[in-house]
C-alpha cells in the first residue's frame, strides 16, 4: 500500500471528482469504499449529521456505489444513527451482507466487468476494490 500521509495526492475518476465538488460546502469530506468502510464508519461515529454522496460511473448510477452506501448506512445504524429518506432505505436494501457478497457485487457490476475485460492490470484493481475493510484509513479530503 502506498504511503500518502504528508504528501499531495491527485485524485481523478469518472465521477468522484464531481461528487467531491458537489460536496464542497461540507465541513468534512471522506473518501469511502468497500476497502476502507470500517475506518470511515469509525471516523463518522458520533457525527450529528452525515450525507453520503454516490459518485456513479461515467455520469450514471453505479450499483456498487449504492451497495457501498448501503453498507455504510447499515454500519452507522448499528451504531445508533437514524437514517432518513427513501434513498437511504434503498441503499440499505442493496447493501452486501459480507465480504463474499461485496466481491460478487463489485466483480459483477457493469463497470467491474468492463475494467476486467481491459486486461490484467485493471482486473487486479477490481480485485482490490472488491475487498472489504482491507484498509484502516479514512481519507479526509476536506479543504
Amino acid at each position: 500500500m502506498p504511503v500518502v500521509a504528508g504528501r499531495t495526492l491527485i485524485f481523478a475518476s469518472t465521477n468522484g471528482s464531481q461528487a467531491l465538488l458537489a460536496a464542497a460546502a461540507a465541513r468534512r469530506r471522506l473518501l469511502a469504499a468497500f476497502v476502507n468502510a470500517r475506518a470511515v464508519v469509525e471516523r463518522l461515529a458520533g457525527e450529528r449529521a452525515v450525507v453520503i454522496v454516490c459518485a456513479g460511473s461515467s455520469g450514471r448510477f453505479a450499483i456498487e456505489d449504492a451497495g457501498c452506501a448501503g453498507l455504510l448506512c447499515e454500519r452507522l445504524a448499528a451504531l445508533g444513527a437514524t437514517l432518513e429518506g427513501s434513498a437511504a432505505a434503498l441503499a440499505r436494501a442493496l447493501a452486501p451482507r459480507d465480504a463474499r457478497a461485496v466481491r460478487a457485487l463489485v466483480q459483477g457490476s457493469s463497470h467491474g466487468r468492463e475494467l476486467r475485460a481491459m486486461g490484467a492490470a485493471f482486473a487486479r484493481d477490481v480485485e482490490f476494490c472488491a475487498e472489504l475493510d482491507a484498509l484502516d484509513q479514512a481519507f479526509d479530503v476536506s479543504p
